[in-house]
C-alpha cells in the first residue's frame, strides 16, 4: 500500500505542477500585484504647493533624494504584473517603460527596466522592487526643474485597471 500512496502522491504533484514542467509559469508564483509608475516634475519654490494625492506618500522620500521642495504629477500608468512577461508602462507621451518581471520567493521581484524617450532608448537596467521599497530614478532637467519617475508594486485595490 505505501507504494501507490507514493505513486499517487507523484501522479497528483505531477498533474499540478504541469505547467511549471511545461516552462509555463503558474499563476500562483506571480500574486495579484501591479507596477505604478509615475512620472514627476519636481521643483523648487518659494511657497511649495502640497504634493497631489498620490504622491503624498512619496513626497519626503523625494524631498530628501532629489532636494526639491515641490512636486507635479505629469502623468501615471499600471499594470497587473501577474506573470513574467513583458509590459510596456506609459506614464506620458514622451515617456515610457517596457518591464519585465521575473518573481523570486516571497513578494520580491527583480525587473528588467528599460525607460525610453519617444523612441530612444535612455538606460535599461535590473533591480528589485518590493511593496515597501519604491524606485525613484532620476531623469532629465526639464522646464523649471527635473523629471523623476516612481516605480512602485502595488496590490490591486491601489491600482486602477488601466490608468494612462
Amino acid at each position: 500500500m505505501p507504494l501507490l500512496t507514493l505513486l499517487a502522491f507523484c501522479l497528483l504533484w505531477l498533474s499540478c505542477s504541469g505547467d511549471a514542467l511545461a516552462g509555463e509559469p503558474s499563476p500562483a508564483m506571480f500574486p495579484r500585484r501591479a507596477i505604478w509608475s509615475g512620472l514627476v516634475l519636481a521643483t523648487n519654490d518659494a511657497h511649495p504647493a502640497e504634493a497631489p494625492a498620490k504622491l503624498r506618500k512619496y513626497a519626503d522620500k523625494l524631498r530628501n533624494i532629489f532636494g526639491y521642495n515641490q512636486f507635479e504629477l505629469v502623468g501615471e500608468a499600471s499594470d497587473k504584473m501577474d506573470d513574467p512577461y513583458e509590459r510596456w508602462l506609459i506614464p506620458s507621451k514622451d515617456f515610457y517603460l517596457r518591464v519585465r518581471n521575473h518573481m523570486e520567493p516571497g513578494q520580491r521581484r527583480r525587473m528588467k527596466i528599460a525607460l525610453f524617450q519617444n523612441r530612444h532608448q535612455l538606460a535599461e537596467f535590473e533591480t528589485h522592487l518590493t511593496p515597501e521599497s519604491p524606485l525613484f530614478i532620476r531623469g532629465p532637467l526639464y522646464a523649471r526643474g527635473q523629471l523623476v519617475i516612481v516605480l512602485h508594486v502595488v496590490g490591486p485595490a491601489e491600482t486602477p485597471e488601466r490608468a494612462h
